[in-house]
Order: structure tokens, then sequence, then C-alpha cells
């Protein structure tokens, strides 16, 4: 790879001279502010002066004056003190609203005059540019704001942001920044160690003259055919081009748009993408020299595609179409987007013809319009799960498609209810298995008692009465590893006190909650512990009595033994 250069001292700290030009002509940093304040305003007619509210406009520096409105009064905003009345609509305006100037009506934010401290950023742009660093080629990224201050004055400042440095095998990136959680400090150029394409997609690019390209590191790489040819990604096409000179074909034969596309998607929606990321262009055959190569075609479906201008999901439907054997035509291209082309793609990942599917469907809607693509998916689902024979034709495709999805889908509603009576039933065994594993531990003390839930009708039924979740506890209990109890008073054995959640084979309270999840009271903790210390003494009762049973069947085995 040679040395590593530093270029932090030869790039340039400030764009060419006509880039703000440019970039106003194009509708860029057009957001504009309607300033207002307080002030003193002299009526002519009445011969003094009265308090209204100034307004100045950033678009034509004219100044106006309004009724002042108070804050309650406008819109239920009160991120100033107060608003005014604009004059042409007798609506109240407040800090932060969309308004006209009543000077020379351009499209405004109103901001209170308090909002300003020192220069403030009203809108900002980035712009590439494109020139020469010696025999390297330089695509400087730049930011250019617009900012004012309290007196509506307009300035302009440009920073450079990032630069890359095409080198013969490499791209070497630069910044100018400092970025804090929330904010940037601008700084000299530094150098980077490593490369990744974090500008990405690119809008703005001030003109350039592609002889700037001769005698570079990247004169044969049609960067400026790309760049015309709707090529929006030029740092990411540079770095592709390095490692694929071959691409510049696919370039000049007029399908940078394509390879623009399958950029953009192939970055998976992330803004700043790993150029190893980028690299993952599997639709095409980066190692081949031809075009049609590349891309898998013969030279007349080549002249097709580029003249078409073939998106992404029409090549991928393409190639479907060649491997089945059946050319695509205009007019199933022109299906397929009726329809969204992904369709295409959902309709064969379920089995079916993409192409018969389409067509099956502008027949069923020209029966009814609601019959669309998701209702045919939908029911090819609901049919899968209600056990229909989707290989039968007339099942797959039937004659009155909306009739077909409403009568699967009654009988999906009886299955999931004929489902729930199965597990309703098995859940109610469950409970009765545990209430009867459980019922030596109901127990009274002090003038409280517990037991475990019978079922799950009471299990709901507390939850509703104290106000707490217990009713979703249903299959946690039914398990009977961390069973529910009910604690009640002596007296009221059937009203709803306390909820007790128990670790059964630990012997340990998991919770304990009263109504509204009240903690438990001393009263409670007290019978709570008194519980666990008679469960363990239980517990330790039954293991002394299965050591007994034991010893006695290992003696009476031990004289069954002849000697």
């Amino acid at each position: 790879m040679g040395d590593v250069i530093n270029y932090t001292a030869e790039l340039p700290t400030a764009p060419p001279e006509g880039l703000l030009p440019w970039l106003l002509e194009r509708g860029q940093l057009k957001k504009e502010l309607l300033i207002y304040s307080m002030a003193w305003w002299y009526d002519p007619a009445a011969e003094k002066r009265e308090r209204k509210v100034k307004l100045k406009c950033t678009a034509c520096g004219g100044v106006s004056y309004a009724e002042k409105v108070e804050a309650a009064h406008c819109a239920g905003y009160s991120s100033a003190p107060f608003g005014f009345l604009n004059a042409a609509d007798a609506e109240a305006v407040i800090s932060g609203q969309a308004t006209a100037c009543p000077e020379c009506g351009a499209d405004v934010e109103a901001w209170h005059i308090g909002s300003i401290r020192g220069l403030i950023n009203i809108d900002c742009c980035y712009a590439m540019t494109v020139s020469r660093l010696g025999d390297k080629l330089l695509l400087t990224g730049w930011i250019v704001t617009k900012k004012c201050g309290k007196d509506g004055a307009v300035q302009f400042e440009s920073h450079g942001y990032e630069a890359y440095v095409i080198e013969e095998k490499r791209v070497v990136r630069l910044k100018a920044y400092t970025q804090f959680m929330s904010s940037f400090r601008w700084d000299d150029w530094k150098q980077l160690k490593s490369y990744s394409d974090t500008w990405g997609e690119t809008v703005l690019v001030y003109p350039w003259d592609a002889d700037i390209l001769i005698g570079s590191a990247a004169e044969n790489s049609k960067l400026d055919v790309f760049m015309q040819n709707a090529g929006s990604f030029p740092v990411t096409y540079l770095r592709l081009w390095q490692r694929y000179p071959a691409i510049e074909n696919l370039v000049t034969q007029g399908a940078g748009f394509f390879l623009n596309e399958m950029i953009k998607k192939s970055l998976d929606g992330n803004k700043y993408p790993l150029i190893n990321r980028v690299l993952a262009l599997k639709a095409l055959a980066l190692k081949e020299k031809s075009p049609s190569k590349m891309l898998g075609m013969d030279r007349p479906e080549l002249k097709r595609f580029v003249r078409e201008k073939w998106t992404l999901d029409i090549f991928k439907l393409w190639r479907i179409e060649k491997e089945a054997g059946r050319p695509l035509t205009k007019e199933n291209i022109k299906l397929a987007e009726s329809f969204r082309i992904s369709a295409c793609f959902e309709f064969r990942d379920m089995g079916a013809d993409w192409l018969k599917a389409l067509r099956y469907l502008k027949r069923q809607q020209a029966k009814n319009k609601n019959a669309g693509k998701h209702i045919l998916t939908d029911y090819w689902r609901i049919a899968e799960i209600t056990g229909e024979d989707l290989s039968v034709p007339e099942v797959r495709y039937p004659p009155r498609l909306m009739a077909a999805h409403d009568r699967v889908e009654k009988a999906r509603q009886r299955l999931v209810v004929k489902q729930k009576d199965v597990e309703a039933k098995t859940r109610a065994e469950a409970f009765d298995v545990v209430f009867q594993r459980l019922a030596p531990m109901a127990w009274e003390f002090a003038g409280l008692f517990i037991r475990s839930v019978r079922n799950e009708a009471e299990l709901n039924a507390e939850g509703i009465a104290l106000k707490h979740c217990v009713g979703s506890y249903a299959d946690i209990h039914a398990k009977g590893k961390k069973p529910i109890f009910l604690m009640r008073r002596a007296e009221a054995p059937d009203a709803p006190f306390f909820t007790l959640q128990l670790d059964a084979s630990e012997l340990s309270v998991i919770q304990n909650r009263g109504k509204g999840n009240r903690k438990r009271t001393k009263e409670v903790e007290e019978f709570e512990n008194a519980w666990l210390k008679h469960l363990r003494e239980m517990r330790r009762a039954e293991a002394k009595t299965k050591r007994r049973r034991r010893a006695a069947r290992d003696v009476a085995a031990d004289a069954a033994v002849p000697a």
C-alpha cells in the first residue's frame, strides 16, 4: 500500500466562492424568521405612542407592527411570554409557529426575541465539491449554515465537514469537526486511520469539469458519467471501482442508475455504512468485465435493461422469469408495478406463481374492489391454518376471493374457540391436580386462614376483588412449582384478603399482596412466618416417615433372602 501521506495541511479551508450563490439558486437555505418583540409604535392619527409587537423579517428586512396576544390564547402554546395577531387571517401566532411576513408575504417562522442567544442557526445544507490534490482526486464535503441574531441580520458560514482523498488503491478520509452529544465543534482537518463512507448519499454536488479526472488516480473511474447517470454515492462508487475496476464498463453502458440503486439498498437503511457492507452487491458478478456478464444477460437484454431503466426489483423479477423460461414482458412489468413488485416476491415465497396470482387479483377486483393483495395472502395463510389444500387450483384461487376469505376466517375463529376450550379443560384438570396435592398445606392460625386456589375462576375473582394481576398467573399456578394461595380471615373464609405466591421447592414466599397491591401488614407477616415454619416441619416429618418406610422395606427384603 505504500507510505501513508498526511493530507491535513493541503486541504482547502473554504469552499469555492460560487458555492453559496449556486446553493441559493437551487432553493437551499430558504428558511426565514419573523423575529418579534415588544416596542413603542407611534399612531399618527391619534398622535400618541402605543405598545405593540414589533416584527422583523429576515427575508426582506422589513419591520411591521401587530397586536399583542397573551401566550395562553395562542393555540395552547406557552413557548414564549406572548404572541401576536396575524392581521391577514386574525390568527394568534406564538414562537415556533409558521406564518407569513406582513411586508413581503414570505413564509416565515415566528421567533420571540428572547429565544435568540447570540447567532442562531436558521437553516443549513451539505454540499460536495470535486477538485484535485496533486495527482489525487479530492471530494470535499461542506456544511453551509444560515444564521441570524436578535437584529434579524442574516449571515452565512461555511465549514469543511468531511473530505475523501482518492489514491490509486485506497480512499483516505478526513474530517474537520469534533462531535459531542448534541453539538459540533469545528476544527482543523484531521486525518483518520480507517475509511468508511460516512458522507453517504450526495444530493448537492457543485459543478465540476470532467477534465479534473485526467492524470488523477481516478482517471478511468468514469465518475463524471456515473454522477450524470443519477449516481449519488460518489465516495462509495470510487471505492467500489478501486476494488472492481470493470464496473466502469457498467457505467459507460448507461447502467449507472442501477449500480447507484444497488449501493443505496445495500446500505440497508444505515446512514453511515462501512465499505465492506456496501461491497456485498449479490446481484452483480463483479469479477466479470463485460456489463452483460455482470448482469447475467445477453446484449439485447442489456440494451432493453438500460433503455427501460429497470429497477433492482424488476431485475430480480426478470431473473426469476428467465430461470422459469418465461420472458418478462412490458405488460407483465406494468401489471407487477400496479400491485407493487414486492408482492410478486411475496406470492412466490408463499408457493404461488406471481403472474397467475396478479392476473387472478385483477379479475377479483373487477368483482370487488377490496380484493387486494393482502386479502389474498391472508386467505392463503388462514387456509393453511384451517387445513385447506392449496395445491388444488380451485382452493388456491377460489371463484370469489372475498367470500372464501370470510369462510376460512370463520373456520379459524372456530378453531381458536375449540383450542381455547381444550386449553381451558386441560388447565382445569391441572388446577384440580395442584389443589389436591396442596390441600394438606391449608392452615389456620391466629384468626387467619390459608389454602390453595381451587380453579381458574376463583383466581380471576381474586384478582378483580383485590385489584391486582393474579388472574394472569393461571399458567404458572397450573404447573405447580410456584402456586398461588389465598389468605382469608377465619371468620370470613370467602372474602379475599391477601394473595400469596409460594416457591414450593424452597418453601419461601415469592410475593404476598393485598388490595391494590398493598404490602403485607405485621399481622400477615407473622402469620406467613408461622405458616412457613409449619410447612417445613411437615416436610421434615414426611422425610422422616419416608426414611422409616424405606428402612422397613430393606429389612423385609433381607429377611426374604434364603440363608
